[in-house]
Parts: C-alpha cells; structure tokens; sequence
C-alpha cells in the first residue's frame, strides 16, 4: 500500500470518527426505537428539561419546601416523559395511515384555532416552561394536537382510542437504550 493511499483511508477515519464524536456529542443518537423511528437522546433531553423546569417552579409556586427525594423525582419524570414521547410516536404512526397528506394541514388548522400568537403567552411559555415558542410548539402543542385528530377520528368512526391505544403499544416494537428505563410490553417502566 503506498503512503498516498494509507493517508487517503487514514484521513477517512479521522473524518468519520469526528463526525461520530460530534453527533453523540450533540445528542443525535437513539435513547429509543419505536417501530423503527428514532427518539433522539436530544430531543427527549430538551423535553425532560422543560418538564424539570416546570416542575421546580411548581414547588416554588405552590410549596414551602422542595421535595427530598430529587432523585426519584427526576427517575420518574424520565419514565413518564420517555411513555408520552413512545405513545406521540404511535399517534403519529396511526396519524399518517388514516390521513395521510393531509395531516399538516389538520395539525395547522387544529393550532391555528387556539390564538396562540399573543406576545404574553410567548412570556408565560418562557416563564413556566422554559421553553421558547416554537420549541414548546413541537414538544408539547403538536404532540397534543395529534392526539386530539386521532381521537376525534376514532369517535367519528364510533372506535375507542383508549383500547387501540392499549392494543397498539402491546403490540408496538420498542426498544428502549436509556440504562435506568425498559419497555414492560406496554409502557415505560424503571429498571
């Protein structure tokens, strides 16, 4: 092998193992799989801050003294934001077989009635959640807007959304990477 091409292959993994550091550095790697599609180590950690942050100024708000117990606090946030992120992925999934293209527009059309647009809710946004607009938008309005279509897709059609819910995460491939949590056959559950 000549010099010019060691230099060649050695330059590749030198990119290559870079580009690995920089996007496990960034959070850009499975905490979950579910059906295939990916939960970002990332995006959940962004969701877990905001619920963290709203949950401390909850106990400034609405208590004398912090809980004890942070440790289990933040475990079972994690579980319980790790179930929702699982459970919007499965909407969504459900979402575009029933909809198809034309769940954007129904995503807008459902958000757009909210009159959301106002410069006191960006402030209480920030304020409660720690979030600015259009991160709390894709955490937390879109997700529930989602929801919200399928239900009222499953009413029209005289169908329960509690029991498809049930029978599609018992049936839902999930893996989950996190080391403190597991999937239990139909939730999120602590290890």
């Amino acid at each position: 092998m000549s010099s010019r091409n060691f230099f060649i292959i050695f330059s590749i993994f030198i990119v290559a193992g870079l580009s690995l550091y920089y996007l496990i550095d960034a959070g850009f790697y499975p905490i979950a799989i579910v059906n295939g599609k990916f939960i970002s180590d990332r995006s959940f950690n962004q969701s877990f801050n905001s619920a963290q942050y709203y949950y401390s100024q909850a106990i400034k708000t609405y208590t004398a003294q912090a809980n004890n117990n942070l440790q289990a606090v933040a475990l079972e946030l994690r579980r319980a934001l790790l179930d929702k992120m699982v459970q919007d992925i499965l909407v969504s999934q459900e979402l575009e077989i029933k909809v198809g293209s034309q769940l954007p527009n129904l995503v807008a059309t459902k958000l757009g009635n909210l009159k959301i647009d106002s410069q006191n809710f960006n402030q209480a946004v920030a304020a409660v959640y720690g979030l600015d607009f259009d991160q709390f938008k894709e955490l937390v309005l879109v997700p529930q807007a989602k929801q919200e279509i399928l239900q009222a897709n499953f009413q029209s059609q005289n169908n329960s959304f509690v029991d498809w819910l049930k029978n599609t995460r018992h049936i839902a491939k999930v893996i989950i990477l996190a080391p403190d949590l597991k999937w239990d056959g139909q939730n999120v559950a602590v290890r």
